[in-house]
């Protein structure tokens, strides 16, 4: 069963947890790790894939064996597995939580368009049941459906795994009850040589406040607030895009239709215009006179994906310069560029047919 949801998963960061055993638990955590067809990711580490392999190769949940073990006997892989079931059975044994009570969740999310969804959902026994054989547990198959955070390769994909307690439980000192409350977690990030843009962006709610402070009419349903587009940035920036109140609510209750994941696009297209539109604003007020001299920026880290030949995924500097060109004199050219990068023709041609039926 796969859950589709608006908002970029919130990862915690790993505090110490209050909890009797759960150190235990999350050591064994941490023996796991992701594959995405021969590539393997392991527990809070980032590894780039090819852009090919990311979009089609299955993806499947191990654990962690030697690789000269692999090649010499082909059972280590089952073994190491059917190691990893006894010792998170005997991990949990020191919690005091009944198995039965915790849930495994797989989760898959991009910063993208802000996607995220469960690909497996399972109890405890459920989850050491499929994970033991010599191929491990399967997130996603060959052939089948595939989550929307994998189809993203401009935006990488986290993959994250929780176990988190399934229902509340009666309060006693040291030990987790609070519905939700997760005992051990681990991160997995993917990403392709594609890059991602250099910023995130998270919807919020536009309420008459936000309206006020920024003099929106009361009919406006979205506005986006962004930093400078051709300055250099250290690190992530972050985009504010906010979006009338009712229509966000029914978003994030609806975010698998056709019209909500049409919308998503529209938002992705929104943001990266304004981010263009400013940049060439900027540039008329500026000095630069090349792709290199906002190579860090904004605007430069959509002009880099751009560039980059999804065919071989090699960055081609001239046609990173004529986009430089196309942001100084002709912005809506560029826009149109980006539209392509983010592909959004299948998704508005599914509302069509969703409105007609």
């Amino acid at each position: 069963m796969s859950n589709s949801y608006l908002f970029e998963a919130r990862g915690e960061t790993r505090p110490i947890r209050p909890y009797r055993g759960v150190s235990g638990v999350q050591k064994v955590f941490d023996g796991l790790l992701i594959t995405v067809g021969d590539s393997e990711i392991f527990s809070s580490s980032t590894v780039v894939v090819d852009e090919g392999d990311f979009i089609n190769e299955p993806v499947r949940a191990l654990c962690w064996v030697d690789f000269e073990q692999k090649k010499v006997n082909e059972h280590a892989q089952w073994k190491a597995n059917s190691q990893f079931i006894k010792d998170l059975r005997s991990s949990l044994q020191k919690t005091n939580v009944p198995t039965e009570n915790l849930l495994v969740l797989f989760i898959a999310s991009t910063s993208y368009l802000h996607l995220s969804e469960t690909i497996w959902e399972g109890s405890v026994d459920e989850f050491m049941s499929a994970l033991d054989n010599k191929i491990g547990l399967e997130l996603v198959k060959r052939g089948a459906p595939r989550p929307r955070p994998l189809q993203t390769p401009h935006g990488g994909c986290d993959i994250s795994v929780f176990l988190s307690l399934k229902d509340a439980r009666a309060q006693k000192a040291g030990e987790a009850w609070r519905k939700g409350t997760w005992l051990a977690n681990s991160e997995m990030k993917i990403r392709t040589g594609l890059g991602n843009f250099g910023f995130s962006f998270t919807p919020e709610k536009l309420t008459e406040e936000i309206r006020e402070q920024f003099g929106l009419p009361t009919g406006t349903i979205r506005h986006i607030d962004c930093p400078s587009a051709i300055e250099a940035v250290d690190g992530p920036s972050h985009i504010s895009i906010f979006i009338d109140e009712d229509i966000l609510s029914h978003l994030n209750l609806d975010s698998t239709s056709d019209v909500s994941e049409s919308f998503q696009y529209q938002i992705a297209i929104d943001v990266t215009t304004a981010v263009l539109y400013k940049g060439h604003k900027e540039l008329s007020e500026s000095d630069f006179e090349s792709y290199s001299d906002i190579e860090t920026s904004l605007c430069g880290q959509l002009i880099k994906g751009m560039a980059t030949d999804a065919s071989d995924n090699k960055f081609k500097p001239e046609l990173a310069d004529h986009l430089f060109f196309l942001l100084r004199q002709e912005p809506s050219q560029l826009v149109s560029h980006q539209e392509a990068l983010l592909d959004p023709k299948e998704a508005l041609l599914k509302t069509f047919t969703e409105g007609s039926q």
